[in-house]
């Protein structure tokens, strides 16, 4: 009768071991997979959060595309080039260049379409002589693109005479109707 109590105690030995190795594993099993689970918590937030960031951009790709088509053009570059003008903000750091300013800022402020046409309005902060702040306004003003100088701020800078010039210009250009 000895062997089936030596029996009983070894099988219970064997579940008690059994139930421990579960339970160890369970632990470690959580342990392992709730990092993980946060983890992908996480980065499903972040996509979520890039994705609302990406479809204006998308959107505005869409309407870029749309242009161009509508110009022959493969591009919006290409386009604003096939109708003599280039983009704006390319534009106005060519002249910023071109008139030999050291160009600080070039912010746009502000967008509006109507009626088939695009306004920006752009902040432009430059250093240099008072005779390149001319040749930078004269360049504006002979632009083949249609360019206001809304307004303009020359300071001093310094001993050595260089002059910052802070402008508010507008350029309108082109837009396709409605967008």
């Amino acid at each position: 009768m000895r062997a089936p109590a030596a029996l009983n105690a070894s099988s219970g030995q064997l579940l008690v071991t059994a139930a421990l190795l579960l339970v160890v594993g369970l632990l470690v099993d959580v342990a392992l997979t709730r990092p993980l689970l946060e983890s992908k918590k996480e980065l499903t937030t972040r996509r979520a959060e890039l994705s609302a960031q990406i479809q204006p951009l998308q959107r505005m790709e869409s309407q870029v595309e749309v242009m161009s088509a509508a110009l022959g053009a493969p591009d919006l570059p290409k386009a604003m080039e096939a109708l003599g003008r280039e983009e704006p903000v390319t534009m106005i750091g060519r002249m910023v260049a071109a008139s030999g300013l050291q160009g600080r800022e070039l912010i746009t402020e502000k967008t509006v379409v109507e009626t088939g046409v695009r306004w920006t309005r752009f902040f432009v902060r430059a250093q240099g002589s008072y005779g390149q702040v001319i040749d930078f306004v004269r360049r504006l003003e002979e632009s083949r693109q249609t360019v206001t100088v809304d307004a303009m701020a020359i300071e001093r800078m310094g001993a050595e005479g260089s002059l910052e010039a802070r402008l508010s210009v507008s350029v309108f250009t082109p837009a396709l109707e409605g967008r």
